[in-house]
């Protein structure tokens, strides 16, 4: 926020609570002010999901699981993936996994790609096109800019998910993440 009649920039402290009943201007404003997230300090968390449109729960994709690690086929390079998390539950409930044993098989694989220009320059791009992920796989589509929302809290993030078409891409919604504890799936 920018003070009247001076230009001292004031940071708003945001939390997963917060973040999850904003508006989507004050997001957009969130990811514009954020900064880029530590690929060293996010690997190795899996972070808890919560996508923000109004038609996330009927579509099922409200809540979720997102990961970090350091893919040794890669050169150590930061890479992840995705969980689902049983339907159902609010933002405070637990997020449970949704497979075998409570634990779900991950999908949605995705290559990071630290930012320095296009709309989000203080983001990193997870880019799901990658060879880990099926072929006719639709979350090859997605591409997310992500960022860090407060300057002393690299376990808070936030999201915007755009559709890699041709040309164009639409944005699909904000998600918030939070880290819930260690990552636990093989990237390679």
């Amino acid at each position: 926020f920018i003070r009247k009649g001076g230009c001292k920039k004031m940071t708003m402290q945001h939390t997963y609570e917060s973040l999850a009943s904003s508006t989507d201007e004050t997001l957009e404003q969130a990811l514009l002010d954020g900064t880029q997230p530590d690929l060293e300090t996010i690997a190795g968390n899996e972070y808890r999901g919560w996508n923000t449109p109004f038609f996330a729960a009927t579509a099922g994709i409200l809540r979720f699981k997102k990961g970090f690690l350091k893919d040794p086929s890669a050169g150590g390079a930061v890479r992840g993936y995705n969980k689902d998390i049983v339907a159902g539950g609010g933002l405070m409930d637990p997020w449970t996994e949704k497979g075998k044993d409570g634990k779900a098989k991950p999908f949605g694989f995705y290559e990071i790609v630290p930012q320095t220009s296009g709309p989000y320059p203080n983001s990193v791009l997870l880019n799901y096109n990658c060879p880990r992920n099926f072929p006719l796989d639709p979350t090859k589509l997605l591409r997310d800019y992500v960022v860090q929302v407060n300057p002393d809290n690299p376990h808070l993030l936030l999201g915007k998910a755009y559709l890699a078409f041709p040309g164009k891409w639409p944005k699909v919604s904000y998600f918030i993440l939070e880290r819930v504890g260690d990552a636990d799936v093989p990237v390679s």
